[in-house]
């Protein structure tokens, strides 16, 4: 190959990493605004992690709203 061929092929490489760094980096931004915005709306704040992740898989696996969950409980 020639140094012209492999020098684009390097900076096409650093592009696509440079894009998924970015594309992981969004995707945490993401999941924080929405995991607080879970914890706001359903006034979960004063709950542990775990008491959270649990109504998150009791979500998951039944057609009920944090609120229901919290009330059962």
């Amino acid at each position: 190959m020639s140094k012209s061929i492999e020098s684009t092929l390097t900076s096409i490489d650093e592009q696509i990493n440079a894009l998924k760094k970015k594309k992981k980096e969004e995707l945490a931004k993401m999941e924080q605004k929405v995991g607080k915005k879970f914890i706001a709306t359903f006034d979960l704040s004063d709950r542990t992690i775990d008491d959270i992740y649990s109504i998150i898989e009791q979500l998951n696996n039944k057609d009920q709203t944090p609120s229901s969950i919290k009330k059962s409980e």
